[in-house]
């Protein structure tokens, strides 16, 4: 990535004539850091003043990851009181989202019973009842699949607890989320 040139024809300018040229870039699959531009510029006749012919600027590269949950409502098993969910975690990028971490709020009267995962991955309930997946990382335009698996005590509506379950969910990662 470093030393990569473009090259304008900004065609003729008269004496005291001046253009703009703007450029926005996208940096994909890059770490965040701090990296200088410079633009030079030069024409075919000679130059009265060639040292104003060049400008630098630092700029921050931001790495940004859009991340969205897809659940559809889950499946009840009425056989052994329990609510499947099909759960996808999708990067939009632009950048890698590392560190991804799936959370949701398991409600009173209910538990995990199973999680599946890629392996690798691997959700566990946290002492405030939550259950956290780690996804680890997710590459832009990935997406991240599992399924849980929750049972649901008797006298409690299955509907009820789908709902707040699904409500709850949040993807979230080191990379910024705008």
């Amino acid at each position: 990535w470093d030393h990569l040139l473009m090259h304008c024809d900004l065609g003729t300018l008269q004496p005291g004539q001046s253009t703009e040229v703007r450029m926005e870039m996208l940096a994909i699959g890059v770490q965040e850091r701090s990296t200088t531009n410079t633009v030079a510029v030069q024409a075919s006749e000679p130059d009265l003043a060639p040292a104003s012919n060049t400008n630098s600027t630092s700029i921050l590269v931001q790495a940004r990851a859009d991340l969205q949950i897809h659940a559809a409502p889950p499946k009840w098993s009425v056989n052994e009181k329990t609510l499947t969910y099909l759960i996808e975690v999708q990067n939009l990028g632009p950048s890698a989202a590392d560190y991804s971490i799936l959370k949701g709020a398991l409600q009173a009267g209910t538990r995990l019973v199973s999680a599946k995962l890629e392996p690798g991955r691997e959700c566990q309930v946290e002492p405030d009842n939550t259950i956290a997946c780690d996804l680890l990382y997710i590459e832009s335009g990935e997406t991240a699949s599992l399924t849980l698996i929750i049972s649901v005590e008797a006298g409690l509506a299955p509907q009820d607890q789908a709902e707040v379950f699904l409500r709850s969910l949040q993807a979230v990662s080191k990379i910024l989320d705008p």
